[in-house]
């Protein structure tokens, strides 16, 4: 019975590592994709020569690398860093209430926390009280379902 279980966790782990593998490739793919296409189309070679260390100052300000330097990579790398929190927060939070169908629209966190920024809004003066109303409508949203669940 041993030598089939290690046999199946093998199996396992190679179809894991085979499905990671062809997501960060399509994940490269899709990233390379996004930096090059815009309403500026530049090709593939100058956004790799523009995002390579050894450019000349005369370089550095041309239209074309500074799009890419300072617009689409900065938000390709937040579009990433905002999926990996967004991930993160929804293993925590089915973490926390032992359900994984555990998510912010079932457990009423998402409606608390635009009901906290529309009394930010009104309420507020200016649009730095908006987000601390937000997550404190949300916190109660989530203390009020543990409440009377």
């Amino acid at each position: 019975m041993k030598i089939s279980g290690t046999i199946s966790s093998e199996k396992s782990r190679k179809r894991l590592t085979g499905k990671f593998l062809a997501l960060v490739s399509f994940a490269i793919i899709i990233s390379f994709w996004r930096i090059t296409t815009g309403e500026w189309e530049i090709p593939f070679e100058r956004v790799i020569h523009f995002l390579s260390a050894n450019l000349d100052e005369s370089e550095k300000i041309l239209p074309q690398a500074l799009v890419i330097r300072n617009v689409r990579l900065p938000r390709l790398i937040c579009s990433f860093g905002t999926g990996g929190l967004l991930s993160v927060s929804g293993v925590i939070l089915q973490g926390l209430l032992a359900n994984p169908m555990a998510e912010p629209y079932t457990l009423g966190i998402a409606a608390g926390a635009a009901f906290g920024a529309s009394l930010g809004i009104i309420f507020g003066d200016g649009n730095l009280f908006v987000m601390p109303c937000a997550f404190a409508g949300a916190v109660f949203a989530l203390i009020f379902t543990g409440i009377i669940s």
